[in-house]
């Protein structure tokens, strides 16, 4: 098996399209485990990072940076371009080891197990067109309609996963068709969190604009390390599910449901929250020069605000979810050949085409509701060489291109790849991430 790409939702893909990847690809679709591997894949030390951003280009980020002054129009056409809901972040993977093992009976496989651990770390950003459009250009183009200002939620993440992954083929007789399930489930223990699983606010203003209605629904846990490096703030569990359907050997289906669970934090805890309703409608000014009974008015309001935003405070443990997200997969294989001779004959397809839908069930971490879809290509050259392109749109990104090579020699497997190079290109690139490692297989 090759490289271990990371298992960060919405980000990195080439593990669904590189053959030499499949052990790595039960990451995200567990039922693939096993699929192309003799008997024992191991997977030697890995890293891989990211960094994106569904709101504007690397280029507009560059120029409001190092700008001396910026424009009126600089920012409308950063407002204007917004998507409804936007998602920014960054992260990183480190995966010290992972094996994975087929056992047989008669030469034909039972079931396939893996056993690895993974650090992750991630950051995010949640947040509206709406938000940035009423902070920059005011209520008066909202009259009369109720809008949602949410999310706008901050997220973070570091923990260690420790993981036992299966999967086997269903001993029924279907003819060409073969129905494979898979499951992953891992224990976690959590360095630290900042988790926002709440940020929603209704904004109304009046047809008239005398008034303004607010209903605020909000929640943010943090659980941080103080002092202490050895800290440990939770633990918690995680489960992945798949099954795949094969037709044959060129076309498969695939359906995952990841991330289901979540980690208890006890240490250093801390939540603020708030529920409240609001309305606001103005200071009413009399007559003009009675300044001491406008300030009197104006405070009563700042008052009447502070209070409506002041949030409740709790210092107990709290359960954050992980996030779950669902993944739907197909592949089209073509040109079937063989490599090698005897026991060793290997059997591949040239060429291969796939198709991937991602969709989260909240913003959180390294998830967002923002669909994200994949198309690539790759070509397969006696099962030594494989290189491939994908293209996408959505999830962390706005488009997506990028590239992904392995090369097998002997027992070892060496793999790069990139989801996204188009960071290469400031004036169109929304994001970028990187991985290479080497493994052995047997």
């Amino acid at each position: 098996m090759c490289c271990h790409q990371a298992t960060f939702a919405q980000t990195q893909h080439s593990t669904f399209f590189n053959d030499h990847q499949s052990t790595l690809r039960s990451l995200d679709a567990p039922s693939h485990l096993g699929k192309r591997i003799n008997t024992i894949s191991v997977q030697l030390p890995s890293s891989y990072f990211w960094a994106a951003n569904s709101g504007t280009s690397f280029s507009q980020f560059r120029d409001f940076g190092t700008s001396d002054e910026v424009s009126d129009d600089q920012v409308d056409d950063f407002v204007n371009n917004l998507q409804p809901v936007n998602a920014a972040g960054l992260g990183a993977q480190i995966t010290p080891l992972t094996i994975a093992a087929k056992i047989k009976n008669n030469n034909k496989e039972l079931f396939t197990f893996s056993l690895g651990t993974q650090f992750n770390a991630n950051t995010s950003l949640f947040y509206s067109q709406n938000l940035a459009k009423l902070i920059w250009q005011g209520n008066k183009q909202f009259a009369g309609e109720e809008i949602s200002l949410g999310p706008f939620s901050a997220n973070a993440v570091a923990y260690n996963e420790y993981f036992f992954g299966a999967s086997a083929p269903l001993p029924v007789d279907l003819g060409d068709i073969t129905i494979r399930p898979g499951f992953r489930v891992s224990y976690i223990t959590s360095f630290g969190t900042v988790h926002t699983p709440t940020s929603n606010v209704d904004f109304y203003t009046a047809q008239d604009g005398r008034q303004i209605d607010m209903d605020l629904d909000y929640r943010i846990n943090t659980s941080v390390p103080e002092d202490n490096v050895d800290f440990s703030a939770g633990t918690g569990y995680k489960l992945d599910l798949g099954t795949s359907v094969e037709i044959g050997s060129q076309a498969m289906a695939t359906v995952a449901v990841n991330n289901i669970g979540f980690t208890q934090y006890t240490v250093n805890t801390h939540s603020y929250f708030n529920s409240d309703t609001l309305r606001y409608e103005g200071v009413e000014t009399e007559l003009i020069g009675q300044q001491e009974a406008e300030d009197e008015e104006f405070d009563v309001v700042l008052d009447s605000l502070r209070e409506f935003f002041e949030a409740e405070e709790s210092e107990k443990s709290f359960k954050a979810k992980h996030g779950p997200q669902l993944i739907l997969h197909g592949a089209y294989r073509l040109n079937e050949r063989e490599h090698g001779e005897g026991d060793n004959v290997r059997k591949y397809h040239q060429h291969n085409i796939f198709l991937t839908y991602k969709q989260g069930f909240q913003h959180v971490y390294d998830v967002t509701k923002r669909a994200e879809f994949q198309a690539a290509y790759m070509y397969n050259l006696n099962t030594i060489l494989n290189v491939g392109a994908n293209v996408g749109y959505g999830g962390f990104n706005r488009f997506q291109f990028g590239a992904f090579a392995s090369v097998r020699g002997g027992p070892f497997v060496f793999s790069l790849a990139s989801n996204n190079l188009l960071g290469l290109f400031p004036s169109v690139g929304t994001g970028v991430d990187g991985s290479l490692s080497i493994a052995l297989n047997f």
